[in-house]
């Protein structure tokens, strides 16, 4: 077995270089200590920790434990528990892969694409388990012993128990700062495997109150609080205040991110903010950082395979304030300058492109970000700038998966609503996030130029996003909080001619060999879909242009249906429009499908000869979970030939219309058209 803690002798030597300026900075730090065989004493380096600020500490541990991971370029995928179990159990010591879960959905296939496209892995292969590899039990108890056996064989194959292996690694020196709790009735469990396995975390048990949608109350957050001090406790490590060996909670399951303490409208605060601090309802000090992750199988390990294998180097800037107190406080350019001073690709946008209309041409391309950092101020699901305003779902597509910081208010009030800020940035690519539930007022936030200067000094994400000293809040991090900047581990390199081994059981089917057997097969479908998984975008799109520009064929609803993704990144917007109108009623309800036609159209319909096609394509269709916003786009457009022609647009969708809130806002939508 690779020993995680030879690894961590190549690790350390960039650990400690001066951080950048600020509040945060750390002075150069003496030499690694070494011993006269010339090998790294963990114990000493783990040590020197102890020097930096309380605040810093658990993001240098947690970024020294990642650089101890020797990375296999091979992406691998699995479609259900066994072969997940199996593939993680797979994973020694340092030497890992990342595992995505392709559910056949395609919102997996697009993150998976989006983790490829990021990653760059030599190959991507699907695997099956063995049929004697252990599956995924039925009973709470039995899950509990899988997904701790799982852990403790990603470890070592000889280890059966997770707990002893993880005393092993300490008592060479090796402490991970953060626990996480899992629930093994939710599908999230298997982000929980993935984060405790490769941070070497302990993983606690708890039951998930409520639901997803439905906040939580001060006794199911005390429940949750309990689970997470009783598994500090059983550690034996240190773990009462910030600084300590324990500083981060990494909470897995669909639970809601929002509770509430009292009965009066305001009395909402953030699940994340309450958890890891003592007193009645979190009143008194933190002790820990806490990240949510949640979501189906193949949304939650997304968001943790993301966190694990990936590191920005690109930055995508937004700042929406105007350039007076206190709003400059929070200045996008000055972010960027401190991001682009670290060696981080940056595109800012402030004043004056910080407009609408700025935002709006945004959506005509793919975002390629690993960090996002936005200042706005709306709703839940509006979002107003200097001169106009947007709806968040007119988020862009992100081409990498990407972290984010938003200081607007009631960000992550609705997470998985894609019409909400936070839904639709999370259904668009973000993996982990900083919002806020409710109105947390902008004093609450960290201002944006700090946050780039924490992260670039090695805090944590759920450090650097959070006020040192703020009370429990209303600002919920989203992700794994253990997140850190900066270089991964070393990569691994085949010998020779000689293709990496996963050393994996059962069976591993290379998407080339699936690609060509489905072309082969003239499942056209199939072969947009795993052309996308690959990363080769432009190959879909040249698939799918076949098909379209031949007027003898007319291309499948299935084929059209994968291959839009890949014809709106490959910018052939004439061909989304076309693919998009040979779809089926059914399949048009797609988010994704829906944001691809409807970005390309607007493009269109603003720059193109093909004006009037896309127009009309525009009044045909409109986006399921944006019917009346889209309606009042277009009827903008028809207004400048004609308001009667606009209003009378509009007025064909009241009859559809059932809701008190529908009816309001297709008024509110017609006075703007008369321009009352």
């Amino acid at each position: 077995m690779r020993s995680i803690a030879s690894s961590c002798r190549a690790a350390v030597s960039a650990l400690f270089i001066a951080a950048p300026g600020g509040a945060y900075a750390q002075p150069p730090q003496p030499p690694t200590p070494i011993d006269a065989a010339g090998r790294v004493q963990l114990a000493d380096v783990f040590r020197q920790v102890e020097r930096a600020e309380p605040g810093r500490r658990a993001g240098l541990r947690a970024d020294l434990i990642r650089r101890t991971q020797q990375t296999v370029p091979i992406v691998v995928l699995v479609s259900d528990a066994k072969s997940y179990l199996d593939a993680i159990s797979g994973w020694e010591g340092p030497r890992r892969y990342p595992i995505l879960w392709d559910n056949g959905s395609r919102r997996s296939a697009e993150d998976i694409a989006r983790f490829v496209r990021a990653f760059g892995p030599g190959s991507v292969v699907r695997h099956q388990a063995p049929v004697n590899a252990t599956d995924w039990p039925s009973g709470r108890e039995s899950r509990e012993r899988a997904l701790s056996l799982a852990a403790a064989r990603a470890i070592s194959d000889a280890a059966d128990d997770y707990s002893a292996a993880l005393t092993v690694l300490r008592d060479q020196g090796i402490v991970s700062p953060g626990i996480v709790l899992a629930d093994v009735d939710d599908p999230s469990w298997a982000a929980a495997l993935a984060l405790a396995a490769a941070r070497l975390q302990p993983v606690g048990f708890l039951t998930s109150p409520g639901s997803i949608w439905q906040p939580i109350d001060s006794d199911q957050a005390d429940a949750i609080e309990r689970a997470a001090r009783e598994l500090a406790e059983s550690t034996g490590l240190t773990w009462r205040s910030i600084g300590d060996q324990i500083d981060a909670i990494t909470l897995c399951g669909n639970i809601c991110p929002k509770l509430k303490f009292g009965p009066g409208k305001s009395d909402i605060y953030a699940t994340s903010a309450r958890v890891g601090r003592f007193g009645p309802n979190g009143s008194a000090e933190r002790w820990a950082n806490t990240g949510q992750v949640f979501g189906d199988y193949s949304q939650s390990v997304y968001r943790a395979m993301s966190a694990l294998f990936l590191s920005p180097s690109d930055a995508f800037i937004f700042d929406g304030y105007q350039d007076t107190q206190p709003w400059n406080n929070y200045d996008g350019t000055r972010a960027g300058t401190i991001l682009s001073g670290a060696g981080m690709n940056t595109q800012v946008h402030d004043t004056p492109s910080n407009t609408a209309a700025a935002w709006t041409a945004l959506t005509a391309r793919p975002l390629r970000a690993g960090l996002v950092l936005i200042n706005t101020h709306g709703s839940q699901s509006v979002i107003n700038l200097q001169r106009g305003k947007v709806r968040f779902a007119e988020f862009p597509l992100l081409e990498h998966p990407a972290i984010a910081h938003i200081v607007h208010s009631f960000s992550t009030a609705n997470p998985v609503n894609p019409s909400t800020v936070a839904g639709s940035m999370l259904d668009h690519g973000v993996y982990a996030m900083l919002g806020s539930v409710d109105e947390p007022f902008l004093q609450a936030f960290v201002p944006t130029p700090a946050v780039a200067q924490r992260l670039l000094a090695t805090m944590n994400f759920a450090a650097a996003v959070r006020f040192d000293d703020a009370p429990v809040w209303k600002l919920a991090v989203l992700g794994d909080p253990l997140i850190t900047l900066g270089p991964l581990g070393q990569g691994i390199e085949p010998e020779g001619d000689r293709p990496i081994e996963l050393g994996l059981r059962g069976t591993q089917t290379a998407l080339d060999d699936a690609l060509k057997q489905a072309l082969a097969d003239r499942d056209f479908a199939l072969a947009a879909r795993t052309l996308t998984i690959l990363g080769r975008d432009h190959d879909a799109a040249r698939l799918a242009s076949a098909v379209l520009d031949d007027p003898e064929q007319s291309i499948a609803p299935d084929h059209a249906a994968a291959s839009i993704p890949a014809l709106f990144r490959d910018r052939r917007f004439e061909q989304v429009l076309t693919a998009y109108a040979n779809l089926t009623d059914e399949q048009r309800k797609d988010p994704l499908l829906g944001d691809c036609f409807w970005f390309s159209a607007r493009f269109l319909a603003s720059s193109s000869g093909d004006r009037e096609r896309a127009e009309r394509l525009m009044r045909t269709y409109q986006r399921p979970d944006s019917t009346l916003a889209d309606a009042e786009e277009i009827a903008m457009r028809i207004r400048r030939s004609s308001v009667e022609d606009a209003v009378v647009f509009l007025e064909t969708f009241r009859p559809s219309l059932t809701k008190q809130w529908e009816f309001k806002a297709l008024d509110d939508a017609l006075n703007r058209v008369r321009g009352n």
